[in-house]
């Protein structure tokens, strides 16, 4: 490592024909400066983003889970009254049966009418909750399998990085000694067709 401030690279830069070399030799090195911790900042930026990624991916498979449990548990109780109401449906169709008044007959019947739409309601109600909870679980496990993705796929990620890091750094150091060779024959060339 040559320092540009010390004395050895101060004298041989003001050796004529040496000098020339050097100058030229120490624009190309700091031509081909590789600034590591620029990179290193670059990639703590992509692993800061992969965390929050994969921290927000963890957030929506929770809730995701939560909404799941609450469509199972008003699930249960839609289809337990739905039962309830053909009951109780039941019941006035027979009342209605029963009866010899033709108003009551025509009133019963009407509320008969009436609680069959509700509850062809609550059956179309029924199949939506169900439709949304398949696809609610369908979701939650690519979610689930997402995550466990990126949870093992972190480290190998880190390993590519940093490999890909250390080849950049050395590709660039072996520019930087090609240039510096380059210079050093073309300036030894000028310097002995210079002598001769």
């Amino acid at each position: 490592i040559i320092n540009n401030d010390g004395t050895m690279m101060k004298i041989a830069k003001s050796v004529p024909l040496l000098g020339n070399l050097m100058k030229t030799l120490d624009s190309k090195w700091d031509e081909a400066k590789f600034n590591i911790q620029t990179l290193q900042g670059k990639i703590e930026m992509i692993f800061s983003g992969f965390d929050q990624a994969y921290k927000s991916l963890n957030t929506s498979v929770d809730m995701q889970k939560k909404f799941l449990e609450g469509i199972d548990d008003n699930l249960g109780k839609v289809v337990a009254y739905r039962d309830f109401l053909t009951g109780k449906i039941e019941e006035f169709k027979s009342k209605s049966t029963e009866t010899t008044d033709e108003a009551t007959k025509l009133k019963l019947d009407m509320f008969i009418r009436q609680v069959e739409y509700f509850q062809s309601n609550l059956n179309v109600l029924i199949g939506n909750l169900d439709m949304a909870r398949k696809r609610l679980l369908m979701r939650l496990d690519s979610a689930s399998k997402l995550s466990l993705s990126m949870s093992s796929s972190r480290p190998i990620f880190k390993t590519l990085l940093s490999t890909a890091l250390i080849e950049t750094s050395s590709q660039k150091a072996l520019d930087a000694s090609m240039k510096a060779i380059n210079v050093m024959g073309e300036t030894i060339d000028k310097m002995s067709s210079e002598l001769t």
